[in-house]
């Protein structure tokens, strides 16, 4: 008789990331209702409700989950500053000079944003944010060029809008571009992408889609109803709520594993096409007047100024990597003396040297006594100790004009291109002698 038996493994869903999802959905179908709403209080109603229910989602980040406490002051600073700011836009939307209030409130917003991503990115990805700065710079310049051409141009002529109004959300807009190319280098350029970072991301791109669509109003480039534009604030705000719900936020910040093949090429059609762009447009178009030449000059100014500098960094940074690999290629990486090639090339230009001067360089062999019987007895560490110990030595009685190099195991070599006889090569083994007694 056989008998057999089996196992079945059954995975099941974390109750709280089902309720992460379950927050999206019920965002969608909020979002829609809103989009087809037939009153503004209605739709107020439904905004309000997503405002609301941002704050539960916290709490229970908070007590179950317990994120890293890094990224807390700057999400507290977010919902803070985005909760003022909409009550003060409502507020101060019929009086233009106070209109700069909200508008400065919505740029730290966008600031804040900017900042927490390069954090973000750099604890998981572990790049050195200044390289992912200055390309989101310059794609911020480049749309903030076409932004400026686009939207805010032919609003500063449709509104009484103040100067200072303009520039912010000029600015705001700007930003928005590093936030938004941020979160292209956070997507592609991780490998582990939980879901809280896809949900982080869509909400972040539902908040810039909202605001796109706003300028788009605004500056007549479109014509629909404002409340299209809130649809997609509802979405940011349950997309956020269901990252906080999720299991998953306890390891935004966390390092995760490193890509085998970087972005690079994505990241270099993006920041060329944002100083392309741009340039193509200011060459076939004409400003409307000296307020919007001397935006463009200086726009364009500043965007080369930017690419300068990233050029600059990229040089610098590829000198130092080959700098590096060179280092590594000629130094033995235990003692980090020269290695046999390294050696070979001083010995041979110390011989092309002597040919027009009056010297004879010594090149010395040293082998450490017995040092087989110290790995087989003592072990590989402390053979390697015994070899340090000896690179040590030789450099401290050696003066600062010999080279000392290690061409095999346990084999050294000294190099001294300016002796001139047999008897300073002597009294240069005397001395290496004498430093082991």
């Amino acid at each position: 008789m056989k008998m057999g038996c089996s196992t079945v493994f059954r995975v099941t869903t974390p109750p709280f990331a089902r309720a992460s999802w379950a927050l999206v959905g019920v965002g969608c179908v909020l979002a829609v209702a809103n989009s087809f709403a037939l009153s503004t209080q209605v739709s107020s109603a439904l905004y309000l409700i997503a405002t609301l229910q941002l704050a539960p989602a916290v709490f229970i980040s908070v007590r179950k989950h317990r994120p890293d406490r890094a990224i807390w002051p700057t999400l507290i600073a977010i919902a803070t500053l985005s909760a003022v700011a909409q009550l003060l836009d409502g507020s101060f939307s019929t009086n233009p000079e106070l209109q700069a209030i909200p508008e400065s409130l919505f740029l730290g917003v966008q600031v804040l944003l900017a900042g927490g991503l390069l954090f973000i990115i750099r604890r998981r990805l572990g790049n050195e944010p200044f390289s992912v700065l200055t390309d989101g710079l310059i794609v911020a310049l480049g749309a903030w060029f076409l932004i400026w051409i686009a939207f805010l141009q032919p609003v500063s002529q449709l509104t009484d809008q103040t100067l200072l109004v303009t520039v912010l959300g000029a600015t705001t807009l700007g930003i928005s571009a590093i936030v938004l190319f941020s979160l292209a280098t956070l997507l592609f350029g991780d490998e582990a992408r939980s879901p809280s970072v896809w949900l982080v991301a869509g909400a972040i791109a539902f908040t810039l889609l909202g605001d796109f669509m706003y300028s788009a109003v605004d500056s007549g480039r479109a014509d629909f109803s404002q409340v299209h534009a809130s649809s997609a604030y509802i979405l940011c705000l349950f997309f956020a709520s269901a990252a906080f719900v999720h299991p998953s936020i306890s390891t935004l910040t966390a390092h995760g594993p490193v890509p085998q093949q970087r972005p690079l090429l994505g990241r270099l059609i993006v920041t060329t096409a944002a100083l392309t762009i741009p340039v193509l447009v200011l060459a076939l178009t004409d400003p409307a007047d000296n307020s919007d030449r001397a935006v463009r000059a200086i726009s364009i100014f500043v965007l080369t100024a930017a690419v300068t500098a990233r050029v600059i960094h990229a040089v610098r940074a590829n000198a130092q990597t080959q700098r590096e690999l060179i280092f590594s290629a000629e130094t033995d990486a235990l003692t980090g003396l020269p290695n046999r090639p390294l050696m070979l090339t001083h010995v041979s230009n110390a011989l092309i040297g002597a040919w027009s001067e009056s010297r004879q360089p010594t090149v010395l062999f040293i082998d450490v006594d017995r040092f087989k019987n110290i790995n087989d007895s003592l072990g590989h560490q402390a053979g390697d100790n015994v070899l340090v110990a000896v690179s040590q030595r030789l450099r401290n009685a050696l003066p600062s004009r010999c080279i000392v190099g290690r061409i095999s195991g346990d084999e050294f070599v000294v190099l001294d291109a300016q002796t001139k006889n047999q008897t300073d090569a002597m009294l240069l083994a005397d001395r290496i002698l004498e430093s082991f007694n």
